[in-house]
This record gives structure tokens, sequence and C-alpha cells, in this order.
């Protein structure tokens, strides 16, 4: 009878910690998308800057986020091992220099 109704709890128990750790994994996907938009929003602001200033598109991601930004754009810089430029999850951005165009990689997010 007792071991029943441990094994009750401990049930109740595992469950919830299962769905409380999968609705927190949700939470945070769902914050670094808010960021990643926010993120592109501004990369995308700092490429117009850095066009109308120079007449071309900046090189790379990187240039565009050093000389591109003005004092009133705050950018919000994530960085690979390699020093450069990722989005909140870790994945690098696409940016076509040609065209000036700024893309997510992440699944899900290539739209944005």
């Amino acid at each position: 009878m007792i071991s029943e109704k441990l094994f009750e709890i401990v049930l109740v128990v595992i469950v919830a910690i299962i769905i409380l750790t999968y609705g927190v994994a949700e939470i945070r996907d769902f914050g670094k998308e808010i960021t990643l938009k926010a993120n592109l929003q501004k990369y995308r602001t700092a490429i117009k800057m850095y066009y109308s200033r120079c007449c071309t598109y900046p090189a790379s991601l990187e240039l565009a986020a050093e000389k591109g930004h003005g004092k009133n754009v705050s950018l919000i810089i994530y960085n690979d091992r390699d020093g450069r430029i990722c989005d909140p999850f870790g994945r690098r951005y696409h940016y076509d220099p040609e065209t000036g165009k700024l893309h997510s990689r992440t699944p899900g997010c290539e739209n944005y």
C-alpha cells in the first residue's frame, strides 16, 4: 500500500519536472527568437546606415556592426568561437555583401 502511494508520488513529481523543463526550454527559445528579430532589424539598420555613408554595402557583418551603426543604435553582439557574429541560437547569420541582404540560418527563423 505504501509503496504504491510512493510510486504514484514519484511518478507525479517526474511528470511535473518533465513538464516544467519543457516549458522553461520553450520560454528560453521564445526569448532568443525575440532577440533574433530585434538584432536582425538593428543589423539591417546598420547596413543601411553604412550604405548611406559609403555608397556601398559593408564587406562583412562585422564591419557593419563596427562602423555602420549610429550612436542611437545599440547592437547586442553574439560571437562564435571564431569571433564571427552569430545569432542568439549560436548560428552565423547569412550576409550577402553584394546585395546587403541579411538572414538568419536558424531553422524556423530563415524568413525573418
